[in-house]
């Protein structure tokens, strides 16, 4: 395969891109947990909000993927895979209250924001202009997210 990239780059930035994919899941699952889980004044309003987002990141998701699999490169498919490279965390046995829930997606998408930023940059330094936007994307809906959370909190 010849895209105008070595292979050396073409393997670090399905790195990049299998990181963020894994981030992404992680994000995925706590967003349906929280869906599921919700409760208080909020409910309505929070239940529909977790949905909204959740099915949004599902098609960045599907977006990283294919990108993934645009380079040759397998993308990730299990869970255990995902746990092991995201920084992202879980909490299991854990249900916070509403204001809790939106404070910590708060924090995970603006560390998703930083960590986008960053990979963007690494994409163009290796010489993928491609990927560099699609992060660039990503990042944006990122902070849109980050933006609507920190005016609930």
């Amino acid at each position: 395969m010849e895209i105008g990239i070595s292979k050396e780059n073409v393997n670090k930035v399905g790195d990049i891109l299998q990181k963020v994919l894994s981030n992404q899941h992680v994000l995925y699952q706590k967003l349906r947990n929280f869906h599921w889980n919700v409760t208080g004044k909020e409910f309505i309003e929070l239940h529909k909000f977790f949905e909204d987002s959740y099915n949004s990141l599902s098609d960045d998701i599907d977006v990283v993927a294919e990108r993934i699999r645009s380079l040759g490169l397998n993308a990730k498919g299990t869970m255990a895979e995902y746990l092991e490279l995201a920084d992202l965390k879980e909490s299991p046995g854990k249900y916070p209250d509403a204001g809790s829930m939106t404070k910590e997606l708060l924090n995970n998408n603006e560390l998703l924001i930083v960590q986008l930023r960053e990979s963007s940059n690494l994409c163009g330094d290796l010489g993928d202009s491609g990927n560099e936007d699609v992060l660039i994307g990503l990042m944006e809906n990122h902070e849109k997210q980050a933006w609507m959370l920190r005016s609930m909190t």
